[in-house]
Order: structure tokens, then sequence, then C-alpha cells
């Protein structure tokens, strides 16, 4: 069950840098960077980003599956385990989370706010390992460790919102910004 996880966390976190933006460096960065227009559109870009990066790896999960159906995968391989396209499927779910995370985590490291992000970031790994822990012991399965995944980008998320306090985002797209957004992000 490990083996799968670990191909789960490996292909979220390749698909993830293979799109990534720069995000919370152009806010960083920028000098439009406190300006509420300009993290609004940032958040809008967030979010479609990661509803896109879900539906990709849902289809490599499917594209997994029907390669494990059709025998194209090694019996004894981990790849071919039949579990493997529905654990990548929910926990790739926590892109989908994890892109409504306020803008204000950037914003933080902007003015230097580590200690408030430290504590956040302490909290949702103490959450994460909780729900972990709790799933694992009722059920002993692999769905501990997805339901661990999805509780720490949801104790995240909505903290990022709460904790950080600040700019409220909503989802907004201004054309300036998101000319800077993706001018800065070609780069990377």
């Amino acid at each position: 069950m490990f083996g799968v996880m670990a191909i789960v966390s490996t292909v979220t976190i390749v698909v993830s840098l293979l799109s990534d933006f720069g995000l919370g460096q152009n806010i960083i960065q920028s000098r439009r960077g406190a300006d509420p227009l300009f993290l609004d559109t940032v958040w809008a870009v967030q979010i479609i980003r990661g509803a896109v990066l879900w539906a990709v790896v849902l289809l490599l999960s499917l594209a997994v599956h029907v390669a494990a159906t059709a025998q194209m995968l090694p019996g004894d391989s981990v790849y071919a385990h039949p579990v493997l396209p529905s654990v990548l499927a929910v926990a790739s779910f926590a892109m989908v989370i994890q892109s409504f995370q306020s803008t204000q985590m950037a914003t933080g490291y902007r003015t230097f706010d580590h200690k408030r992000l430290t504590q956040l970031e302490l909290t949702t790994q103490l959450t994460g390992l909780a729900v972990m822990l709790a799933i694992g012991l009722a059920t002993r399965s692999i769905w501990a460790l997805v339901a661990g995944t999805l509780a720490n980008a949801l104790a995240r998320t909505i903290l990022s919102h709460t904790w950080l306090g600040g700019h409220r985002n909503r989802f907004r797209l201004e054309r300036t910004a998101l000319q800077e957004v993706v001018g800065f992000g070609k780069w990377i």
C-alpha cells in the first residue's frame, strides 16, 4: 500500500510541478502583490489550475485502470494493483482543495509573517496525522493515508482563510493582472 501511495504522490507532484505558474512567487515579487484585484486574479487562476490538474490526474487514473484491465502492466507490479486508479483519483482531489487556499499564504511570505505560517503548517500536519491515525486504527486500509492527505489539504485551506486574516479572496479576473501572471509564469 505504501508503494501505491508513493506512485500517487509522485504523479500528483510531477503534474503539479510541470504546470507550475509560479503564482506564489508572482505575489511575492509583484509591485501589485498587495492589490486585492491582483490577488483575486491569482486566486482565480489557482482554482482553474487545480481543477485542470485534477482532470489530468483523473485521465491518468483511467489510463492506468484500462492498462491494468487489458493486462498491459505486469501482474505482480504495483502499477497493476486494483486499488491504484481509485486511490489516485480520490487522493488527487487534494489538488482541488489546495487550489482554494487563500493568497494570504503568499502574502505572509511576502511580509515575513513566518511565525503564523509555521503555526498554520504545524496545525495542518497534526490534523492530517490525527485523521490518518484515527481512520488507520479503525480500518487498517490505504484509505487512512488518503483521508489524511485530504484532511491536511482541507485544514490548510480553511486555516489559510481564517488564521491568516487579511483580504478575503473572490473569484475575479482582471485582464492586466492576468497578463502579468501569465507573463511571469511563462518563464517558470
